[in-house]
């Protein structure tokens, strides 16, 4: 009996099973009201987790895969329908909201699955009037809407399968007569047509539910879960015992299945041995339901020799088809292509199932590693897929890692324009707009040249689909150049003339009790007046208070209230800051472009995350090999310094936030003094800088408030302190954590530039400088990625005892992110 049979049983009895990136197997099991998360190695049991409290006894859940996400759709116990997410940088499941749509009631004896399309999940369940309906998730806009009525008599409490094709919808469940019925919703006539699997019903409660179709035929067959017992019906109403669970919950297949015998039927023959799932259907996609249990994707291949009873890595008569496979799964590893192409295998030949190069298979997957193997053993990244679609057209709009996959194919010599008349003539750029909506896929293809002008045979241009996407950060891309920009740099320069005008205005003498030229005295700036248009929108205040109520009302009016609700008067006080620092002696920052980046520098949160690992204790060595000090304390030196300049116009109680790779520390608001005094510690630890710059520093201040309320308070000024590579973790995190910040900003209709990001080195680690160096010229980060060109401590060293230099010099590494 092989494992894959093993895991058809295993996955009718689960709630519900998906298959993970790495191969692995994870099911959705009941435990009473609980709901728990399995994964397994084959047979092996690897980790296991808690998704969700509070189920119905008895009740029901469903997998939902929206891009990079994966959520856990169940009914609670007071009959809603809930979701979980699962949190890939905390490994746990935490409630998710769902956006769009109030609260959903179900039969009390209703079941619940997932229908997953390219862009949509559709959840299916049964309705208290008996109907079964639908709820839609959006992919991409991450929303929740009611959907439509599936037709036909449903019996009380029927288990629901549902899955699509390339055509049609299909949702099957038992019927009133106790029949299984599939139902079919022809996409491009939206009409319904309705097919019973002829005897299939059960006199017992059945507890979940498989059904699969032929595509050429059209015919449907089902497995059944009834009474501990596996069934297998046939389009003709044959009946056949897989196998049964035994008390202690283990599989004991029948004595057929035992022997390695098949099963014949139209399809082919599925055995014991060898694959999953009636195998010879050309794309057998399959959904279950147990126990109101829900379903997932399941697409098997005809096997090389249905006669074997035993598993073949590679079967010779069919190696043409395996490579396709491999490329699918991300399970192609050098040693196979290798055997593939020794055997005659084009690398660049079509699939004749499904029209996909092995490399257009890798990139539609998102399979990274794949598309590297395959490239670097020469396959072409011109090389086109049925219908006429090149591997960036597919990367384009694939899954999983598709920036990255885009980069790779563009480096290897991808046409960034290809196209052809089967796909509309419509480019990589096109799709990645309309279909993808990435904005980084979008901004990569425009700097490696696409066109803007370029029409498909609708006549169209990516120019004007990206108009019409009514998505801010697509549309920025194809503006036209020095237009780009616009968004956030735009409103920082519109708040610091506001800020400005507020000293010009103070400066002007005409509040009453305000001296006259006080400003233009302490900075140089002249005495220009008041700009008099906006004076007048502010109605030419006369008192202070006046002054104060037309800023806000200004402010509350125009764009800067992006950033300022009502009520908050921050740039009032950034503005009086400015005037106090007539009296600070220690600020050598007063000629008028410096003073306009010290306001520019108020309006950002700075946020400084900062290397605490082990190798943070190593020396600091002068050009006569003497210890000056250890990168730990050249680091606090600078950052005590940094933040001084950083948040020298910020009102009081609104300093620099701290952070650190491996402390669990969090310091809010903080003075230059008591950053100082927070970072008198012996650092250990190692480099996971991506990894927790998105868990310490970007998911508790960016993200969580974009979910909460999609609103920010300021733009943020990250500014990471390292001294090596990242270890243990992967070298690209770091940079894919920034990719994932500019799409969370995106999504929420804020400008990627709302959140900078400048890195800077202490210590001299090649392996630093080699990590440093890949950070450069990246279009995927360039917009909001700085990196310091000296090593912080060397030009620290050299300029300590020279105040005034040493103040510029910081100051200008502060302002390169923001002012590019």
């Amino acid at each position: 009996m092989s494992g894959e049979i093993r895991t058809i049983a295993r996955a009718l009895r689960s709630a519900s099973h998906n298959t993970l990136p790495n191969g692995d197997l994870a099911f959705l099991e009941l435990q009473g009201r609980r709901l728990v998360e399995k994964i397994y190695d084959g047979e092996e049991l690897k980790d296991q987790r808690m998704v969700a409290a509070g189920l119905r006894e008895g009740s029901t859940a469903a997998y939902a895969v929206a891009k990079d996400r994966v959520f856990a759709v169940y009914i609670s116990d007071d009959g809603l329908i809930r979701v979980s997410e699962f949190d890939e940088d905390s490994e746990e499941w935490d409630d998710a909201e769902v956006d769009g749509l109030g609260d959903i009631s179900v039969h009390d004896q209703s079941h619940i699955t997932v229908a997953g399309l390219p862009s949509m999940n559709l959840v299916l369940y049964q309705a208290p009037d008996g109907t079964i309906k639908t709820i839609m998730h959006d992919k991409d806009s991450d929303r929740w809407t009611e959907e439509f009525n599936i037709p036909g008599s449903a019996a009380t409490g029927t288990p629901i399968a549902g899955f699509s094709t390339d055509e049609a919808l299909i949702v099957s469940f038992f019927g009133q007569d106790n029949e299984i019925h599939a139902h079919t919703r022809d996409f491009e006539s939206g009409d319904w047509t309705d097919k019973t699997i002829p005897d299939s019903s059960f006199d017992d409660t059945v507890d979940s539910l498989i059904v699969a179709q032929d595509k050429d035929s059209g015919n449907f067959e089902a497995y059944v879960l009834s009474n501990n017992t596996v069934y297998n019906i046939t389009k003709t109403g044959s009946r056949e015992t897989v196998g049964s669970f035994s008390r202690d919950g283990d599989f004991v297949p029948s004595t057929k299945a035992e022997s390695g015998g098949c099963y014949s039927n139209n399809w082919g023959n599925y055995c014991g041995g060898y694959t999953f799932g009636h195998a010879a259907a050309e794309k057998l996609q399959e959904k279950h339901v147990t126990h109101g249990r829900a379903p997932e994707w399941h697409v098997t291949e005809k096997p090389c020799n249905p006669g074997v009873t035993k598993p073949l890595p590679i079967c010779a008569s069919n190696m043409a088809d395996n490579i396709f496979v491999d490329a699918r799964k991300g399970s192609l590893t050098s040693t196979k292509l290798e055997a593939y192409l020794a055997s005659g295998v084009d690398i660049n030949a079509q699939d004749p199932k499904t029209g996909f190069t092995p490399l257009g298979m890798a990139a539609k997957y998102g399979r990274l590693s794949i598309v590297n193997l395959l490239l670097d053993k020469n396959a072409s990244p011109r090389a086109m897929s049925k219908p006429g679609m090149t591997p960036l057209y597919i990367a384009a709009n694939g899954n999983g890692d598709r920036v990255n996959i885009v980069r790779k194919l563009l480096e290897k010599g991808a046409q960034v324009d290809e196209t052809s008349a089967e796909v509309d003539n419509d480019t990589p750029l096109m799709v990645a707009i309309t279909h993808a909506r990435d904005p980084v896929v979008v901004n990569m293809l425009i700097d490696a040249g696409a066109s803007l002008q370029a029409k498909n045979s609708k006549n169209e241009t990516a120019k004007e689909l990206a108009e019409q996407s009514g998505n801010p950060a697509i549309q920025r891309a194809v503006s036209p150049p020095g237009q780009q920009m616009a968004g956030l740099p735009e409103l920082i320069n519109a708040l610091v003339n506001f800020v400005l005008f507020i000293l010009a205005y103070v400066n002007s003498g005409v509040i009453n009790g305000v001296v006259k030229g006080v400003v233009s005295n302490l900075y140089h700036i002249g005495q220009p007046p008041p700009d008099q248009t906006l004076a007048q929108e502010l109605d030419n205040p006369t008192t202070i208070d006046d002054f104060q109520k037309g800023v806000e009302k200004y402010v509350q009016d125009s764009d800067l209230g992006q950033f300022f609700a009502p009520g908050n008067d921050y740039l009032q006080k950034v503005a009086e800051k400015a005037i106090e620092l007539k009296d600070d002696p220690r600020n050598h920052l007063k000629e008028p472009e410096q003073m306009k980046g010290l306001v520019k520098l108020a309006l950002y949160q700075p946020i400084f995350y900062c290397d605490d690992s082990g190798s943070m204790q190593a020396n600091i060595l002068d050009p006569n090999g003497n210890v000056v000090s250890t990168r730990m304390e050249a680091m606090r030196s600078l950052v005590q310094r940094m933040s001084s300049i950083a948040t020298r116009l910020v009102p009081d109680g609104s300093g620099a936030h701290l952070r650190f790779i491996n402390s669990d520390y969090q310091g809010d608001d903080l003075t230059a003094d008591q950053i100082d005094s927070h970072m008198q510690f012996q650092p250990m630890g190692g480099t996971n800088i991506g990894t927790n710059l998105k868990k310490k520093v970007l998911e508790p201040l960016v993200f969580k408030k974009l979910d909460k309320d999609g609103k920010l308070d300021r733009p943020f000024l990250v500014l990471t302190i390292t001294d090596g590579e990242p270890s243990p973790e992967p070298v690209d995190t770091f940079k894919k954590t920034i990719e994932e910040c500019g799409r969370r900003l995106d999504q929420k209709d804020y400008p990627q530039e709302s959140t900078m990001f400048l890195i800077s080195q202490v210590g001299n680690d090649p392996h630093a400088d080699k990590f440093l160096d890949s950070l450069s010229g990246d279009t995927a980060i360039d917009r909001v990625l700085f990196r310091s060109s000296e090593r912080l401590h060397e030009k620290y060293a050299e300029l300590r005892d020279n105040e005034g230099e040493l103040e510029e010099w910081l100051f200008n590494i502060l302002m390169q992110p923001i002012t590019g």
